[in-house]
């Protein structure tokens, strides 16, 4: 034997899986199994022998090792264990090698016991084995084909289970299974262990007995099937009849045990000849007793033996079932000649004479079993109808016997003697076996409808009654005719069991109408009829109320005990039809002859007995459950006073009230409680238990009290529930039966109560009384028990106490018997539950309206969470909520108890303290807290799902077990769900709770290891992971779809906590490599036959599951775990499986995308005719409500039809019959469009969740896969498949809500092709695109195109957001196909146009312009209006286009159609919008961002000569000029330049900066595109500036001073540029507007820039600022060297001005003079340059410059430019061989050090920084150049005045050379005269004017110091920086050599003259 429970287990799975589930691919996997076990079967429940030689091997284990089959290699065993299992041997008489094996398996499955030692486990392992095995026979025999049923399987199954169970029968199966029913027994294996000391505590020793019961019981269960199935032969029921020959007499009233009842059934099953279903046309062949001839005679004798049999009235029952059988033998010609049928009266009249009857009745249809099982009903219910039907003259005799009876016990009753007890009572026996037979139907069979012959004429027209019904319904009109007193209570217990339907109770009502006089009834049967009964009460009423003083009997009234039962009974009966059918009810209660409700009311005000109240109450209960009926019997049990509700007159004056005789608080507290019974309390309650069911009348006792429930309250709460516990009780179960009538009251009252705040508003009633104060109206009851709920009151106390009482008493009971008893006191727990949990969910509202309440302040309420924190006074602890916990454990009674105990600790576990102490208080005690972890583990475990739906149920009424199960499992993820942050649920999934940092740094443990517990964590996992192979028990993911997902919700949840994410992704990944194998099953397929939230569970389920899958890649891949990363990876780009278009393969992450459904169906339209659709609409969206799960938004039904009920309650008007029916139907309508419209959402929204994760996995993916070694071609085609297959789904599905989400995933595609385009052409010679070309390309862009076209037609809402995703794609691809390698010459020239990428660029381009204006107009209409983000993408991709449109086709469109004029124009019109931005406090940003968008497409605009001529045209510098956004420049921010805004808004000059660069970039755009348009658009330009000079000043200003801030220096820049452009052509100093001053002002501030930014110190103290002070991210070296040519080209604008500004003249004549004198001629600062400050003070504290400062500032950009270049050259070299250098080289070249990325990577970003480095170098040599070239223009400019036109002011007047005669004005100590920088003439200056200040000395010394400083080595540096620089730009043209030969020629000519001095 392979072993004794894995193997079996594994059997129960498969056959379950086959037969139970019906999965037919499961044949072949139950074909194998079957032939693996046979010899099971055969040899069943044998245990393999003792083995002396395994025995002596095992007992060397410890030194020698051992093989044990479950185990492969050698193993030394402990001692321990091989003694262990050696006294396991011996205890089960095993083989020994088998209980090493089950002690092997007991140590395995230890953490699902906890408490219990291995060996425990072993023994329970070895009968759990047991069970599996006879379970498994049991599901085989009862999957035959047979005569009573069919479970349907295909006939393949079918065909192999019953020829494998006929091989087991030819095998003396019978036989077999009788010998162990003999031979098993729970004493003698309990004996048997307890000898061996392997019975464990209570639990244990119950969990042996019920598997060793179950074991018994599977084997009767077997014969009971084969029997129904196919009648046992001969043999097989002779040894069944002599198995039950041993049993013994059960007592009088004892039922028969299950097994018992089995082994009869079976018999009974097999004495049938098929009479009973000859009807379905079987052949009589299948029955044995018809196909072998010896059979009948042979049992017919053995059934003759009387003195054989241990329990004779057995035998009596089973001679009845013969005699009926033979009876039936005698209508089949089979059986003709047989003398044995003349028999069969005899059999039943010794069956009768036996107790055949009573047995029946007490011990057959009286046991547990009996409504358990469908076809013992069926059985008996053919043997009782077939001996009424077949044997009616026997009927009439033992009517006519019970007759005799009958009248000698009345004339014996009259006589005054006593009835005799040995009188035979058959047919009372047999109405009573009838009634009791049929009062109970669990399985909805409604076999009493057999009974009652169908009144209805039509019926009677369309099908003759059959004539066995005809014979059952003669049968009750026997019964009924001329009835003794005697038989009327067994009669009426009868019609009771007849009327258990609601079409059996219509029956009999009718047949008890058809008997009334009063409706043409009468005759022998008048006396059963409701005339009879109803007229019986009334003249008991009448006699009772008339003469109160008539002489009592023994029973306390003048009813006799006779008729004190008929009247028990008949109520009974009245009661029965009224709760069963609702017509006969209504009809009763109204027919005004019977007045049922008043004369019973008038009862219970009469002297009878308190039973007999007790029944009268009852039967009113039953009158009550019609709404219509109980509101007016509210009003009759005032008026009764039942209850004394009127105070007395002294007690309305404030005196003590006084009790009214009569009065229910009366008979409680004197009669019941000396009793100590209490039926008509608990009868009362049930009564108001009906009656609150409805609305209470809110003018109940008006007139006579103040009005309300509030006396009904009292008296239940103080009265009743209060004081239950201090009476004495003669039946202990009563009490609870009490306490829980009450609960269940408070129960409706408080969960039907509507919170408002006319709860908290105090009202007064006043009296009609004179003098009576008026009194306060109490509150609604359901107001009321909230305020004791949440307060400390006698009511909580008493129900804490309940629960405390409960929790204590269950948990220590085990035996199904002793919980049994204790189903009173569970139901009261449970109720008590009840109350919290309703409490707890309107607590919150509660309190709400508690604050709102201005007259409320007196009411103080806490919180019911904060009140089970409290203390217990039994304990001492504050373990109220450890009791409810432990209620979650208690499911042995009820699961209902551990359904609610969930849902009040999902409450709780809301509050954060509540969830700290509660997990505290259970720590505190490890076997409290082990009892509650595997109470939630046994539940999320519960598999026995047979009875329940494939549709999960989810609210109350649950129908069996197996949904409440269901119901506790969904209930517990949802509690795990919502509180994932709480300590209770941290420890329900096993971390460590003690602390946040320990609960971070849990490991996470498989049961058993570590001596780790089972956690919920696991069992979630044993869930989502059980139906992944075939033979397993339960296919969670279809079967139950919705468990399914909460799990995955779960596990999703914890991956993504902070927390509890590190170890749940390490112990998923580790421990059961969790990821790879799930998503190896996605994706998963809708089964078709899934209907209802299967499909969507399913959706739900994968979604989270890839989510999952994202986090652990990425995690994975941020932690260098490259394996399991780049596993994952595989499995999903991996081309592993062929797809449907084409025969192709598909990668799994494009099937995945094959579950979304693209084109999910609209809603439907709410079409309303008598309602406002409006207004629907509204209620709609007022009921919708959120499933925490998923965030699916959906309309509460419910909610919504009790709005539109109301609403029609409230119809103004009186509608007709016709209008109401009209809107009846049109609610009926909404509510069905509203079910449909939610279907259709949730399927919608389900598939958008699945695609958001497949996007979302997609894009770790890609992040994953660019760090992947797979070849870059590899990862460009994969992402273009995915890119076409998106594109082809969203084009077949354009009304899809999914198109938005499908676009944002193409632009992040194309995001990412493009980053892979570029990383790809940075590291090879050939770009990546050179595999891609122009069909994968051309079909994505015509996709885009076409999208777009598409979704500019009238379209959907959120069409913007889409064309906004496809503007950003197509801009994206632009890029794409532009991306030009400039760092790669070879690569760049392959982006020629000639070139074959070229081609593409031009062809995709082409492929564009196809669209025509179409697109053109989309793109340009979105651009001037719409949306801003879609205005900001559509103006960037216009951005690109008209950079790629050579042809300047859509410009052109553009200027046509006027959108370029309204793009202009929008910036005028949007000055106040800008205006905003610059406030304090802002309104969002929009406005700017769309700002700087249209500044950049203009930019790029003006940059084209076409572009600046058409905006030169439209005068768009006219709207700028109107814009008062560039004047409002803010004052500079008093915090270091370098300072972080601390928020997410910029900081004010932030703002303007954002506002102000873009706008000089724009003119510096204009002002540089050449064409003939440049000078006209100069101009525009100069008077713009011309227009805001102060805004320019202050920019000047603002920005001298050595501070780091990138953008004010970018900001200077763009300034600085636009004025240099500017000043060429324009005479800034000769200007005769009103705007020359700030034109002077301008140039003032920009000369004082010279000296500052032609400083090479200057550019590296703000490059050292920022290294120093910047973030960090401008800390690296390209942040530094952009500084730096920020820094450089501020200096050549400001160059460039000073240029400008010397040069300035109207024609070609003046190029060759000087029009402004800009540097003093000094050149100490050349030779000296330590005295020079210009690199440390700012230009105001700077006297004029110097040609020092500039021959110094071009001495050092020559040392610059040299070693820049060196450092270039060298820089250049090591990007082609990045692998050459050192780690410490790549160490410096990487962000944070390149800590944890691979060398591979390393490189690749090194050679990338590296190439960004060599690009800035080379921009650097540029502008030092040009630098260079323009210095020394200027040095030259000024040298040649002052050495050749300059007259120093010293000189003789005679000397002056003729035109220098004019004397300037005085000159000012610093800066230019005001005379020398404008002339209101219009006239250049002369060479005197310009000469102001210089002395002829200062002429000398600058002769003297020019041969010094201007040497050779001087000019050698400049020609050799020259050199370089034209060696590596060929063709290049430089000036400097000739400015080089200008200046060496001026200083030998001039240098060596003389100055003329005034003597």
């Amino acid at each position: 034997m392979p072993g004794l429970w894995a193997p079996f287990k594994e059997l129960a799975c498969v056959i379950t899986a086959a037969i139970g589930q019906k999965r037919p691919e499961m044949f072949y996997v139950l074909d194998s199994v079957l032939k693996k076990h046979k010899p099971d079967f055969i040899s069943l429940l044998q245990n393999p022998a003792k083995n002396p030689a395994q025995r002596a091997a095992l007992q060397k284990a410890p030194t020698d090792g051992i093989t044990i089959p479950s185990l492969p290699n050698v193993h030394i065993l402990p001692q321990d264990f091989v003694d262990e299992a050696l006294i396991l041997s011996d205890i089960l008489d095993l083989n020994e090698m088998s209980a090493a094996e089950l002690l092997l398996a007991g140590e395995q499955q230890l953490p699902r016991f906890p408490g219990l030692t291995r060996g425990l486990v072993a023994v329970l392992l070895y009968h759990d084995g047991r069970r599996n095995l006879v379970s498994s026979l049991r599901s085989l025999i009862q999957a035959r084909e047979g005569l009573s049923w069919t479970l349907e399987l295909s006939p393949t199954v079918a065909s192999l289970v019953t020829s494998f169970t006929d091989q087991l029968f030819e095998d003396d199966l019978v036989e077999k299974i009788l010998g162990l029913l003999e031979s098993i027994s729970v004493d003698r294996e309990l004996e048997k262990l307890d000898r061996g000391r392997a019975i464990g505590k209570t639990w244990h020793r119950q969990q042996l007995v019920s598997m060793v019961e179950e074991q018994r019981l599977c084997l009767a269960e077997c014969l009971f099937y084969w029997a129904s199935q196919n009648p046992f032969p001969k043999d097989a029921l002779m040894a069944v009849i002599k198995h039950l020959k041993g049993t013994k007499k059960p007592d009088e009233k004892r039922p028969l045990d299950p097994v018992t009842s089995s082994l009869f059934f079976s018999l009974v099953a097999s004495f049938s000849v098929g009479s009973d279903v000859a009807a379905e046309g079987l052949d009589y062949e299948h029955y044995p007793v018809v196909k072998d001839r010896t059979l009948l005679p042979t049992v017919h004798n053995e059934l003759q033996k009387d003195s054989e049999w241990g329990c004779p009235p057995m035998l009596a029952a089973l001679k009845f079932a013969w005699g009926v059988l033979l009876r039936e033998c005698t209508f089949t010609a089979e059986f003709d000649g047989l003398s044995e049928l003349e028999e069969d009266e005899a059999f039943v009249d010794q069956a009768l004479l036996g107790g055949a009857l009573p047995f029946l009745q007490v011990c057959v249809v009286g046991s547990k079993s009996f409504y358990s099982e469908e076809y013992y009903v069926r059985r008996t219910h053919w043997l009782v109808t077939s001996f009424i039907s077949n044997m009616s003259q026997k009927v009439r005799e033992l009517r006519n016997q019970a007759d005799e009876v009958a009248r000698e016990t009345l004339v014996r009753m009259s006589e005054g003697e006593a009835p005799l007890l040995n009188e035979r009572k058959d047919f009372e026996d047999l109405m009573r076996l009838v009634g009791d037979l049929y009062i109970s139907d669990p399985h909805q069979l409604n076999l009493s409808s057999e009974f009652w012959n169908h009144p209805d004429s039509q019926y009677r027209r369309l099908q003759r009654a059959p004539q066995r019904q005809v014979s059952l319904f003669k049968f009750i009109t026997i019964c009924s005719s001329l009835l003794p007193a005697p038989l009327f209570a067994s009669f009426m217990h009868m019609l009771c069991g007849l009327s258990n339907s609601p079409e059996a109770a219509h029956h009999c009502f009718n047949f008890l109408k058809a008997n009334s006089p009063s409706l043409g009834g009468g005759g022998p049967s008048a006396a059963i009829s409701l005339d009879h009964f109803f007229w019986s009460l009334q003249n008991y009423y009448l006699g009772l109320r008339k003469d109160g003083a008539v002489r009592q009997t023994a029973t306390g009234c003048a009813i006799s005990p006779l008729e004190l039962e008929g009247l028990r009974a008949v109520l009974k009966l009245i009661r029965t039809i009224a709760t069963e059918s609702e017509g006969a009810r209504v009809v009763m209660y109204e027919n005004q002859t019977w007045l049922p409700v008043a004369s019973l009311f008038g009862l219970l005000g009469c002297a009878i007995p308190r039973i007999l109240k007790a029944d009268i109450l009852l039967t009113l209960s039953a009158f009550a459950t019609s709404p219509e009926i109980a509101g007016s019997m509210w009003l009759t049990v005032e008026i009764s006073q039942i209850l004394n509700t009127v105070p007395s007159p002294l007690a309305l004056h404030g005196g003590p009230s006084s009790k009214q005789e009569g009065s229910i608080q009366v008979e409680l507290e004197e009669i019941e409680s000396k009793a100590e019974e209490y039926p008509l309390t608990r009868a009362f309650l049930t009564l108001i238990e009906k009656l609150v069911s409805v609305p209470i009348p809110s003018n109940l006792g008006t007139g006579h009290r103040i009005p309300g429930f509030q006396p009904y309250l009292e008296f239940l709460r103080d009265s009743v529930f209060l004081k239950f516990d201090t009476r004495a009780y003669s039946d202990p179960n009563e009490k609870w039966q009490v306490a829980t009538l009450v609960l269940e009251i408070f129960y409706k009252l408080l969960a039907s109560h509507v919170i408002s705040d006319e709860d908290f508003v105090i009202h007064t009633y006043p009296f009609s009384t004179p003098g009576v104060p008026p009194g306060v109206l109490p509150g609604a009851p359901g107001h009321t028990l909230f305020v004791h709920m949440m307060t400390q009151s006698p009511l909580l106390k008493k129900l804490l106490a309940i629960l405390d009482e409960g929790v204590a008493t269950m948990s220590a009971i085990f035996e199904p018997r002793a919980i049994a008893e204790k189903i009173d006191l569970t139901r009261a727990t449970l109720c008590t539950l009840k109350l919290l949990l309703s409490t707890l969910a309107k607590e919150e509202e509660f309190v709400t309206h508690l604050r709102q309440c201005s007259q409320s302040q007196s009411l103080v309420a806490s919180s019911l969470t904060e009140l089970l924190q409290g203390i217990n006074p039994r304990t001492e602890k504050e373990d109220h909520l450890v009791n409810v916990t432990r209620c979650v454990a208690l499911s042995r009674f009820t699961p209902e108890l551990s359904l609610e105990a969930v849902r009040v600790l999902y409450w709780v576990c809301h509050s954060p303290k509540a969830s700290r102490d509660l997990v505290a208080t259970i720590l505190g005690d490890k076997d409290v807290s082990m009892e509650i972890l595997q109470g939630f583990v046994e539940h999320l475990e519960w598999e026995e799902f047979d009875s329940v739906p494939v549709t999960e149920v989810q609210e109350e009424g649950f129908s069996s077990v197996g949904q409440v199960h269901c119901a506790v499992q969904l209930d517990i993820l949802k509690l795990l769900a919502s509180s994932i942050n709480m300590p209770m649920v941290h420890f329900l999934l096993g971390f460590d709770v003690r602390s946040r940092k320990q609960t971070k740094e849990t490991t996470l443990q498989d049961p058993g290891v570590l001596g780790s517990s089972r956690t919920c964590l696991h069992s979630i996992l044993s869930l989502v992971e059980h139906s992944r192979d075939p033979p397993h028990l339960q296919d969670y993911h279809y079967q139950f779809p919705k468990l399914a997902q909460l799990c995955y919700h779960v596990l999703q949840l914890m991956c993504y906590h902070p927390d509890l994410s590190t170890p749940t992704l390490r112990y998923l990944r580790n421990n059961h490599d969790f990821f790879h194998v799930q998503l190896s099953h996605l994706p998963v397929a809708t089964p078709l036959e899934t209907r209802g939230e299967g499909p969507v569970s399913l959706l739900h389920q994968q979604a989270g599951l890839l989510q999952m899958v994202a986090v652990e890649m990425r995690v994975t891949s941020l932690a260098q775990l490259r394996s399991h990363a780049q596993r994952l990876l595989g499995l999903l780009l991996d081309e592993a499986v062929a797809g449907e278009r084409g025969g192709g393969v598909q990668r799994k992450v494009l099937r995945l995308l094959e579950a979304v459904d693209f084109g999910c169906p609209p809603s439907p339209p709410l079409g309303v005719v008598e309602f406002d659709q409006k207004a629907v609409e509204r209620t709609m969206e007022c009921c919708e409500m959120v499933e925490y799960c998923t965030g699916f938004r959906y309309t509460d039904v419910r909610g919504l039809r009790a709005v539109l009920v109301e609403e029609l309650r409230r119809f103004s008007g009186a509608p007709t019959a016709a209008q109401r029916q009209n809107l009846v139907e049109e609610i009926h309508s909404i509510l069905e469009t509203v079910v449909e419209r939610n279907r259709c959402l949730e399927v919608a929204h389900a598939h958008s969740t699945l695609f958001k994760a497949w996007q979302q996995l997609l894009e770790v993916t890609l992040i994953t896969l660019g760090q992947d070694p797979m070849p870059l071609e590899h990862k460009v085609l994969i992402i273009f498949e995915i890119l076409q297959e998106l594109l082809l789904k969203v084009e077949r599905n354009q009304s899809s809500d999914l198109v938005g989400s499908v676009h944002g995933t193409v632009l992040m595609l194309i995001s990412h092709l493009k980053a892979t385009v570029s990383l790809a052409t940075g590291q090879q010679s050939d770009p990546v695109l050179t595999v891609l070309y122009s069909g994968p390309l051309h079909a994505i862009l015509k996709g885009l195109a076409e999208s777009i076209l598409l979704s500019s037609s009238p379209s959907p809402q959120g069409a913007q957001r889409v064309r906004s995703y496809l503007y950003g794609s197509l801009l994206s691809f632009l890029h794409l196909t532009s991306e030009r390698p400039a760092h790669n010459m070879a690569a760049a020239s392959l982006w020629e146009p000639h070139s074959r990428e070229g081609l593409v660029r031009d062809e995709s381009f082409s492929l564009l312009n196809s669209y025509g204006e179409p697109l053109m107009e989309t793109v340009c209409r979105d651009a001037c209006s719409s949306q801003e983000v879609c205005r900001m993408l559509s103006l960037a991709l216009l951005d690109a286009i008209v950079t790629f449109d050579r042809e300047g086709r859509w410009l052109r469109f553009m200027v046509a159609k006027g959108y370029l004029q309204k793009l202009c124009a929008s910036v005028q019109w949007e000055d106040e919008a800008l205006q905003r931005m610059l406030l304090p406090f802002p309104e969002p940003l929009k406005a700017l961002y769309v700002y700087e968008s249209k500044m950049a497409f203009l930019t790029r605009v003006a940059q084209s000569s076409l572009g600046c001529r058409e905006l030169v045209n439209l005068n768009v510098l006219v709207h700028f000029n109107e814009c008062r956004f560039i004047d409002q420049r803010p004052e500079a921010p008093p915090l270091p330049a370098h300072s972080l805004p601390t928020n997410f808004i910029p900081s004010v000059m932030s703002r303007y900066q954002q506002l102000l660069v873009p706008l000089f970039k724009f003119l510096s755009a204009l002002v540089s595109t050449p064409g003939p348009s440049q000078r006209e658009a100069t101009a525009q330009v100069f008077q713009l500036l011309a227009h805001h000079s102060e805004v320019l000043s202050r920019v000047l200003k603002d920005q001298r001073g050595p501070t780091f801030d990138l953008t004010a220096l970018l900001e200077l820049q763009l300034v600085t540029a636009v004025i240099g452009k500017c000043g060429v052509g324009h005479d800034w100093t000769n200007q005769t507007s009103s705007l020359a001053g700030g034109l002077m002002r301008i140039h003032r501030l920009m000369v004082s820039l010279l000296p500052f930014y032609c400083s090479h110190s200057t550019w590296k103290q703000l490059v050292g600022m920022a290294t120093a002070e910047g973030s960090e991210e401008q800390k690296d070296s390209v942040s530094s060297e952009e500084v730096f040519i920020v820094a450089q080209k501020i200096c050549c604008n400001v160059v460039d001005y000073a240029r400008a500004a010397m040069t300035t003249g109207r024609g070609p004549e003046h190029l060759a003079t000087i029009s402004c004198v800009l540097l003093t001629p000094d050149l100490t600062e050349a030779i000296f340059p330590a005295r020079s400050t210009s690199g440390g003070d700012t230009p105001s504290n700077l006297s004029r410059p110097s040609l020092g400062m500039l021959v110094r500032h071009i001495k050092e950009c020559t040392e610059g430019y040299l070693a820049t270049f060196e450092s270039c050259q060298a820089q250049s070299k090591k990007v082609g061989t990045p692998g050459a250098m050192s780690a410490e080289e790549l160490r410096q070249l990487l962000p944070g050090s390149g800590v944890g990325i691979p060398t591979t990577q390393q490189q690749l970003v090194a050679r990338k920084t590296l190439e960004s480095l060599v690009q800035h170098k080379k921009l650097q040599l540029e502008l030092y150049i040009y630098i260079i070239e323009n210095c020394l223009y200027i040095l030259w400019r000024h040298l040649s005045f002052y050495l050749e036109q300059c007259k120093p002011v010293d000189l003789e007047p005679d000397l002056v050379l003729p035109g220098l005669t004019s004397r300037p004005a005085m000159r000012r100590l610093q800066g230019v005269n005001e005379t020398s920088l404008s002339s209101t003439t219009g006239q250049r200056l002369g060479p005197s004017e310009l000469s102001e200040g210089v002395r002829s000395v200062d002429i000398e010394r600058l002769k003297t110091n020019a041969t010094k400083c201007l040497t050779e080595t001087f000019f050698k540096k400049i020609l050799d920086a020259e050199e370089a620089h034209r060696a590596s730009n060929a063709g290049l043209v430089s000036f400097i050599e000739a400015q080089v030969r200008r200046l060496r020629r001026l200083l030998k000519l001039k240098a060596a003259q003389p100055v003329l001095h005034v003597s």
